[in-house]
């Protein structure tokens, strides 16, 4: 009898060791795998950003309304019978004009649109230019833009905003109250961000990528 028992007692811790082995070796699978898909989540993040616009795609749009300075330059004034998704502000208007100004207002409760893009530009972006916009990606591509106080205020629909190769101001609250959980990158710019820039504006993260760039409070 003695013997009887010794041996279920043996069978029982093996049974018990087996159990506790393939657990373990589960739960390490689980964690491996977690870290594994944590890895790749990271490199599609950051090769979206950096990939996140080519130049060489993009045409300046057509139908936006100008108004002459009378000397040569000009500014916009508003959408005008422009159908584009995706907006690329031109840098000279069809007359021949240089742009030196997007008009206060001009561009406000703007709807209907995926994108801007402002492409080497070398003007100044009024105040509330584009307030109230309705877009999801916001590009400033070269050139040195100035860009006044809550130009793109209150749109809330903003996820990516993305400067490159620029000399950029950023002007006070120029992204008031803007966009949710929206990421920013500075790539290779020389930026001066002014105070409150970005007031309460939830971004999932403000990055800088060489170059200089000055922040604000």
């Amino acid at each position: 009898m003695k013997r009887i028992i010794n041996t279920l007692i043996l069978i029982i811790s093996l049974i018990v060791f087996a159990v506790i082995f393939t657990f373990a070796g589960c739960s390490s699978k689980s964690n491996t795998t977690s870290e594994t898909v944590k890895e790749e989540t990271s490199v599609v993040e950051t090769t979206s950003t950096q990939s996140q616009v080519n130049e060489e795609d993009l045409v300046p749009s057509q139908g936006l309304e100008f108004k002459s300075n009378g000397d040569g330059t000009c500014k916009i004034v508003g959408i005008g019978e422009c159908k584009d998704k995706d907006i690329v502000i031109p840098t000279v208007s069809p007359s021949g004009d240089k742009v030196t100004l997007i008009c206060n207002n001009a561009f406000e409760n703007l709807s209907g649109v995926n994108s801007v893009t402002l492409l080497n530009y070398n003007y100044k972006v009024g105040e509330q230019a584009f307030e109230l916009g309705e877009f999801a990606s916001l590009n400033v591509i070269g050139g040195s833009p100035v860009i006044q106080r809550k130009a793109f205020a209150y749109c809330n629909k903003l996820t990516s905003i993305y400067f490159k190769s620029c000399t950029v101001d950023v002007g006070e609250k120029a992204f008031l109250d803007c966009g949710k959980n929206a990421t920013v990158t500075f790539y290779d710019c020389t930026s001066t961000i002014k105070n409150k820039a970005f007031r309460r504006s939830p971004l999932l993260s403000l990055e800088v990528k060489g170059g200089k760039t000055t922040i604000g409070e």
